[in-house]
């Protein structure tokens, strides 16, 4: 968490923990069930600056009933496992302040004979993208602080996003996993395919006939000597 990015002299960009902030820690008083999800809409517009870190940040949501404790993590150095992990480490800590700190063991580097890149693609996008690596090669287009603040007000000025919070009881939980096994799915696809049938019901079919959805994939499995929590 407590890293920031920094280029060398070929533009290659390198972790380092080098003269980096601390994580900033925001304290607010809680006085709704719909305090978080104003704050986190709020802090997606707040740009992590890379050159300088951290790229975590904090947010305590206080009231004597309930505290809640929200993340923003950037992609670049979190995966959502990692959150999960940050997430019950943050609680075990703040239960018990003395607990000892346990340092993580070197991880496993991503290399061919560790992880196996055996990703199928076609020619023409193999094509397509050893031209393009090729062009960046010679024109060595690079993005500066200036460049990525334009293209995150340009991003902000043109979309918008809510956040549904959908949760299922312990009872609705067990019976959705046990389908899944019962079907050979895994509860991640079941998950997308509903929210696709949610949103034709709701909006029509797609143009063209075709739904597209992003699914995420867990490369932790592809190692070949387990990473753990790393």
């Amino acid at each position: 968490m407590g890293v920031r990015i920094y280029k060398d002299e070929k533009s290659e960009p390198w972790y380092t923990n080098d003269n980096v902030p601390e994580n900033p820690l925001k304290v607010i008083q809680r006085t709704s069930e719909e305090d978080w999800n104003r704050e986190l809409l709020n802090e997606y517009k707040i740009r992590f600056k890379l050159s300088t870190g951290p790229l975590a940040r904090f947010i305590l949501l206080q009231s004597p009933e309930i505290s809640e404790v929200l993340i923003i993590c950037h992609h670049v150095i979190c995966d959502g496992t990692s959150l999960a992990i940050l997430a019950r480490d943050l609680l075990l800590y703040v239960g018990d302040p003395d607990r000892k700190v346990q340092e993580m063991p070197e991880p496993p580097l991503a290399t061919p004979d560790n992880f196996p890149m055996d990703i199928k693609i076609g020619k023409a996008i193999r094509f397509a993208i050893k031209k393009l690596n090729s062009l960046w090669q010679k024109k060595k287009t690079l993005f500066d602080e200036e460049d990525e603040d334009n293209i995150f007000r340009a991003y902000w000025d043109n979309y918008n996003y809510n956040i549904i919070s959908v949760e299922l009881s312990e009872e609705e939980t067990s019976n959705l996993v046990e389908n899944c096994r019962q079907h050979g799915i895994t509860v991640n696809s079941a998950l997308n395919t509903a929210f696709l049938a949610a949103r034709t019901s709701i909006r029509g079919p797609f143009k063209g006939g075709k739904g597209k959805i992003m699914v995420p994939v867990n490369t932790r499995k592809r190692y070949s000597n387990p990473i753990g929590e790393t």
